[in-house]
């Protein structure tokens, strides 16, 4: 919603008490012309993963290496590349939430035989749901870290807020109304 207030607002939109006003321009070079210049608004809401009630949950693991400052960093998740571009955001958000670069980040990826569940490899689903798991163990690691734990280990697992089912005839969900 904030989203798209902003977008509107910065569009010329004002959220009066009536509702959104919008003055359309003047069309200065027809002023008699029938033709009527205005400007629309459309928005798209894209899911990150299967909701219909389903608690959504990727896993992650991350160890620091180094004594007095991080030589390495290990990060484990069994999340697939499919071409998606996975390993590397993954090792982008691993550097960035413990304040190194990507080449000081080993990723040890996709062995679901040693590792927690990553999820579904569905579309933007992975980055959000493996990004949110990686961020949690990065920082419980990164807090051992401080407290001179070396190396310092931690895993997290992300649980994705819970999702109701929406009705199948309205398409609304029930506890909303």
């Amino acid at each position: 919603v904030e989203c798209i207030e902003a977008a509107a607002q910065k569009a010329g939109w004002e959220n009066t008490p009536n509702g959104w006003k919008y003055k359309i321009p003047h069309n200065k070079n027809h002023p008699e012309s029938t033709k009527k210049t205005g400007i629309g608004f459309a928005c798209g809401f894209k899911n990150v993963g299967f909701s219909f009630g389903y608690q959504e949950n990727s896993w992650a693991k991350i160890e620091i290496h180094g004594e007095n400052k991080i030589n390495e960093v290990v990060l484990w998740h069994a999340g697939a590349e499919v071409g998606q571009g996975t390993h590397t955001i993954m090792v982008q958000i691993a550097a960035e939430t413990i304040g190194v670069t990507t080449d000081k980040v080993r990723l040890i990826a996709s062995d679901s035989a040693t590792m927690g569940n990553p999820g579904s490899a569905s579309a933007s689903r992975m980055t959000f749901m493996a990004g949110n798991a990686i961020i949690g163990a990065a920082k419980k690691a990164l807090e051992k870290w401080n407290a001179r734990e070396r190396p310092a280990t931690a895993e997290y697992s992300y649980l994705a807020p819970k999702t109701q089912p929406f009705d199948p005839e309205t398409g609304f969900n029930l506890l909303k109304l």
